[in-house]
This record gives structure tokens, C-alpha cells and sequence, in this order.
């Protein structure tokens, strides 16, 4: 695993992580911290632990030891979480009431999904549900992380751009972002973590 030393002003620490899963250590000894504005880009193959460390900084695993000092947070998983029956709108406008957001029409244009508002989940694309799933988590607006495991892998080349600007907008406006992913993200300015080895760059 990459070890940089704990910067005790970031925004998310983690301090000598071990993890594990069907008592297998997946994560060993790991500390890095990321600071308003950075990306931090997880690689490796399957079973390197990747998901299971999102799911640790969302608070979703126990370690086994070391700590997590993380900032209001947004998780996305692998899956889309959408309801096949509900429409884009209804989908969004529950999650906007939920967080204050107004209606969620204007992230919706941000993720080119404005002309699909009366058609049913059930109906949309795996690409168009990935879109609509991270248009439906950039609408809480205390989440200062955000955690996304593998953000792109049904999207196509004008999906992948959109979340690039998504993820560049936000880090402009201080948010950090941890993303785990099999392909290359196209993002600039990233750090990464390549799991399931002693080192990486970072």
C-alpha cells in the first residue's frame, strides 16, 4: 500500500487501516490523508479490497484496526439503488426533498438527462441509470466527499465526460473525491492507489 504521513488538517485521515474480509487481510497498515480539492483514484484487480475501503471511510465495514477521520460524505456503490416503476423525476424529487434541493431538475441537466424526466428507471440504459444515480448524489449539500466505486464503467465517451466535469466542479469547490475503478477516469490532477501491492505512486 502507498504510506504518506497523516496530515492532521485534512479533511479525511486514515491511520494505519487494517482490513479484512472472510479472514483474508485486504488492507494492511495503510495511512494517507487527502485535503480539500484532491482525488484520490483506487486501482488493482478484483478482491484487492478497493470496495471494501469506500465502504470503510463510508462506515459501512468495521475495521479490524487503525481509524478513519472522515468529512460529511456521499457513497456510491457498484449498483444504482433506482426503483424500475419510478420515473427520473420521482427518483430525484425524493432524494431533493430528502436533502432540501429543490426539484433536482437542474442536475439533472448538468448529467444530460433533462429530456428523459417522465421515463420510467426501468426503461433508461445502464449508462443513463449511472447518470441519473450521480446526478441523484451530488444533491446533498453537506457532503464534502464523495466516495465512487466504479463511477464509469457503463458510461460512454459523452457519460465519462460529464462526470469528469461533475468531479472537476467539485473539487473546485473544495470537495474531495475517492474513486475506485478498473479503467483509466481521464481525470487530471488525481493521486493513486494501487491495491494489493507494498507500494504505489501517489
Amino acid at each position: 500500500m502507498s504510506v504518506t504521513a497523516l496530515d492532521t488538517t485534512a479533511s479525511l485521515g486514515v491511520q494505519s487501516l487494517i482490513l479484512s474480509r472472510g479472514g483474508r487481510v485486504l488492507v494492511r497498515d495503510l495511512t494517507f490523508s487527502l485535503k480539500p480539492g484532491e482525488a484520490l483514484v483506487l486501482t488493482g484487480p478484483n478482491g484487492t479490497g478497493k470496495t471494501t475501503l469506500l465502504r470503510a471511510i463510508a462506515g459501512l465495514v468495521r475495521p479490524d484496526a487503525g481509524s478513519i477521520t472522515a468529512a460529511p460524505l456521499a457513497y456510491l456503490g457498484h449498483g444504482d439503488a433506482l426503483k424500475s416503476a419510478e420515473t427520473v423525476m420521482q427518483a430525484m424529487s425524493f432524494a431533493a426533498r430528502l436533502h432540501g434541493a429543490g426539484d433536482g431538475r437542474a442536475a439533472l441537466e448538468v448529467m444530460g438527462l433533462s429530456a428523459l424526466v417522465f421515463r420510467t428507471c426501468g426503461q433508461l440504459s445502464a449508462g443513463q441509470k449511472r447518470r441519473l444515480a450521480l446526478a441523484r448524489m451530488t444533491l446533498d449539500p453537506h457532503a464534502r466527499l464523495w466516495l465512487l466505486d466504479e463511477p464509469a464503467a457503463p458510461l460512454d465517451a459523452e457519460g465519462k465526460a460529464l462526470l469528469a466535469a461533475l468531479v472537476a466542479d467539485f473539487r473546485a469547490s473544495g470537495g474531495m473525491v475517492i474513486a475506485a475503478t478498473h479503467a483509466d477516469l481521464g481525470w487530471s490532477d488525481v493521486r493513486t492507489l494501487e491495491m494489493g501491492v507494498s507500494e504505489a505512486g501517489t
